[in-house]
């Protein structure tokens, strides 16, 4: 279940999004997407051979049983949840939009995601054209387009680095479910 929620999810969007433009990009992305299920262990019979096949296993296996649990919403406040040093907070309605706008109101709602009107604007006039960059649909200002891209990983960077200028981002594996 939780490969479809990400396999077949980021598929979805990739084709939303233009980026999986014809055959050979979708069948390398299934590929690509194969080799990580193999070798995180999962059995080459759960492992699906096509597009097709994997909506369909994850519309049995998965969509059926997708709900508000305690356990989600603590989750989703503890990736969203971000250091009140660094702004003062105001990222967390652009996280919580951001949220929404990839997985849908309900599934925001379940996660008791605060709505932030003044993000949701932005985030629906900026990420669609962020993405026509990205996939170079727009062909003109390639220097606006690598300061948009350079600004956006230094943000990353110093979201995950908690503001702290790093060379590296250690990222701690948990080897509990939680507490």
């Amino acid at each position: 279940m939780t490969f479809h929620s990400t396999g077949t999810f980021a598929h979805k969007k990739l084709k939303e999004w233009g980026f999986l433009r014809n055959a050979d990009d979708d069948r390398a992305f299934l590929h690509s997407w194969q080799v990580a299920l193999s070798q995180l262990g999962v059995q080459d019979q759960y492992i699906p051979s096509t597009w097709a096949a994997a909506e369909a296993q994850s519309a049995q296996v998965l969509t059926p049983i997708l709900a508000p649990t305690p356990e989600g919403i603590d989750l989703a406040e503890q990736l969203l949840s971000m250091p009140k040093s660094l702004d003062g907070g105001l990222t967390r309605g652009l996280l919580n939009e951001f949220t929404r706008y990839l997985l849908g109101d309900e599934v925001g709602d379940w996660l008791k995601l605060k709505r932030d009107p003044a993000a949701a604007a932005f985030l629906y006039a900026a990420w669609p054209t962020y993405l026509a960059f990205r996939r170079g649909t727009i062909p003109f200002l390639p220097v606006a387009y690598y300061a948009l891209d350079q600004f956006i990983r230094a943000f990353a960077m110093a979201f995950l680095n908690k503001g702290e200028d790093a060379k590296t981002t250690p990222i701690t594996i948990p080897d509990v479910n939680r507490p």
